[in-house]
């Protein structure tokens, strides 16, 4: 082995984040239920209104059938939308001339510099634009993510993991934080849950240290809890 292909190694391990860099937000009932058919299993006003709220400026990532949910494929305004799909021309045409910018897979330093241009404009008040950008794996994505979080991370938001279940599944390991609105939506027929959250009460290493108290709406009773990953699992 070659000593610059040892420093190459040693970097690209380097590159992969530990546990905590980023977060996920679901919306699921009390079975971890989280949809149906690329739909939400119920709407809650006041669960949009928290998603927008605690996402607003940051980095969501999601896969690309979640990007095809929203409103006319378009990626969430003022935020950097990231899609892992493994095939870029499949994202729509639409999708990314909605967007102020568009990136396929930009190098650490291209990222960085974003996000530090995003920061400045967030600072003097001003619109940090809409991005979009794409990776074509958990692995770059995770790559990315390090290679930037050994740089200065002034002004670096948080990163959330928005859906859809494979996309949670495939990034939970990543994740150290967890915000769940449990609602007790009951599955009617015709309506059954086709698509899942991993069931945080069930594993060990996640606990819950949060919860709001009970609302309703229409009849469904909701509440915001928040799940952290234990230490030393």
């Amino acid at each position: 082995m070659t000593e610059s292909g040892s420093d190459s190694r040693r970097a690209n391990r380097q590159a992969v984040p530990e546990c905590g860099m980023m977060k996920a937000i679901v919306n699921v009932n009390r079975d971890w239920a989280i949809g149906r058919n690329g739909d939400l299993l119920v709407y809650i006003p006041e669960d949009m209104k928290y998603f927008r709220k605690t996402t607003a400026g940051a980095v969501v990532v999601m896969g690309r059938k979640t990007l095809e949910s929203f409103p006319g494929g378009r990626p969430l305004k003022n935020r950097v939308n990231i899609v892992l799909t493994r095939d870029e021309s499949r994202i729509p045409e639409t999708s990314k001339e909605a967007a102020d910018a568009y990136l396929s897979l930009p190098t650490a330093d291209e990222f960085l510099q974003l996000m530090k241009r995003r920061a400045d404009a967030l600072t003097a008040g001003e619109d940090p634009g809409t991005v979009l950008i794409t990776v074509p794996s958990e692995t770059a994505l995770t790559e990315l993510l390090g290679q930037t979080g050994q740089s200065d991370r002034t002004g670096f938001p948080d990163v959330y993991v928005i859906g859809g279940a494979s996309i949670y599944k495939k990034l939970l390991p990543y994740c150290d934080t967890c915000l769940v609105t449990i609602n007790d939506y009951r599955q009617e027929q015709g309506r059954e849950a086709d698509s899942w959250f991993p069931d945080l009460d069930a594993m060990a290493e996640w606990e819950r240290t949060e919860e709001g108290e009970m609302q309703e709406h229409e009849g469904i009773h909701f509440s915001f809890c928040t799940y952290r990953r234990k230490q030393n699992i």
